[in-house]
Order: structure tokens, then sequence, then C-alpha cells
């Protein structure tokens, strides 16, 4: 392990106030990092306000597919899942909806 001298600890220190004056200049950046610790994504995002995001069973009804399906589609990495604002549910953009072909079911 490398060895830690007092300067080391006081660029960090310096680091640190100037991270803490950023974020108090720039509430957006710190409300998208607060948004980004309580979702799984491990690449949150800031939704544009133009885009659309429905639920599973939204989706279900556009592909002619069960709920289950629409989860295997996910884990299958065929349709992307969002966790939007503060919701506890995953979403899914409208527009990667639209462009999955129509099917019947997907195996899981």
């Amino acid at each position: 392990m490398a060895d830690v001298t007092m300067g080391d600890i006081e660029k960090l220190l310096a680091k640190g106030q100037e991270l803490k004056q950023f974020l108090r200049e720039s509430p957006e950046v710190l409300e998208f990092l607060r948004l980004a610790a309580k979702t799984t994504l491990q690449n949150p995002i800031i939704i544009p306000p133009d885009e659309r995001y429905i639920h599973a069973g939204e989706v279900a009804k556009i592909l002619c597919i069960d709920k289950g399906a629409v989860y295997r589609l996910e884990k299958a990495g065929r349709l992307t899942a969002y966790y939007v604002g503060d919701a506890s549910r995953m979403k899914f953009k409208l527009s990667d909806v639209l462009a999955v072909p129509q099917m019947k079911e997907v195996q899981p």
C-alpha cells in the first residue's frame, strides 16, 4: 500500500471543498446524483422532457404479450428499462417499445 502524506490529505480536502461549492451552485447535478443513488441502474439518465415512458403493462398491450414476457425482453437485453424520477417501478421508453417487432411470446 502506498504511503499517504499530509500533502495528499490536504489536496483531497481541497478537492472536497471544491466539490461542495460546485454542488451548492448546481442543484440539478445534486438532484441527479441523488436519483442515481436511489436507482439500481448502472448508468442513470436524465430524462428529456419530450420522451414518454410507460409501465410494463402498457408495453405488454402494445406488443400483444403478457407482462412476464416484457420482463424477459428486458432481461434478454432486447428492451431497456429505466427508473424515472422517484419511481420504484421500471418503465420503458415508448420509442424503444415501438421499435420492437410484434411477437406472440418471448421464451425464457
